[in-house]
């Protein structure tokens, strides 16, 4: 089975949020592997990848994860947590296109647009991995919402914009936004406007 790109990000989108958090991190990594696996991602964990955790390749035969052999369990959850983050952010360019996610910091010669999204990716990474995606802004994994045409809802859609062009530019915000009580703030806000939102099946 294959995916196209937007395929893959709709159908991770849809499914993030009702995915069980509980249990250790093998178990939450395993459940993301399961999950892009389900929407046509072929992960394999066999290769060593040299100051690499992962690597999304996109081709019009499909998607792959490549995930570094041998990582431990809080470095494999991380690992496909980037990779989800990164298929939700980040578009292939071309016929044929590589993602890599780094052991350590971007090299030297990274040009300012990765540096941006990369900034984006480990927010949702750690979102995710620490087991509460509300922890992020919801313009990162939100892919086709319904939009209701009533005030509250416009007024969230130009509060989701705001707060998300917060989170390119501002660590403090990040730091700020990634604290659970802020998130509790945030879907209560939330529900205040649009009414709450069903978590998706």
């Amino acid at each position: 089975m294959t995916a196209h790109k937007g395929d893959i990000a709709r159908y991770l989108s849809r499914n993030l949020r009702s995915l069980p958090t509980a249990g250790t991190e093998i178990d939450r990594a395993e459940r993301l592997r399961r999950l892009l696996e389900e929407c046509g991602v072929h992960c394999d964990e066999s290769l060593r990848l040299d100051g690499l955790s992962a690597v999304v390749l996109a081709s019009e035969r499909g998607t792959e994860a490549l995930v570094a052999a041998g990582l431990s369990g809080d470095r494999r959850l991380d690992a496909y947590a980037r990779i989800v983050a990164r298929l939700l952010l980040d578009e292939p360019a071309g016929a044929v296109d590589a993602r890599f996610e780094y052991t350590g910091p971007l090299p030297s010669h990274a040009l300012p647009a990765e540096r941006s999204t990369q900034v984006l990716v480990n927010g949702l990474a750690a979102a995710l991995a620490g087991g509460d995606i509300a922890r992020a802004p919801r313009a990162l994994y939100l892919k086709d919402e319904p939009d209701p045409a009533h005030v509250g809802a416009a007024i969230q859609r130009v509060l989701d914009r705001c707060s998300l062009a917060l989170y390119r530019r501002s660590a403090l915000y990040r730091r700020i936004r990634a604290r659970s009580d802020v998130a509790a703030a945030v879907g209560r806000v939330r529900d205040a406007l649009t009414g709450p939102q069903p978590i998706a099946a």
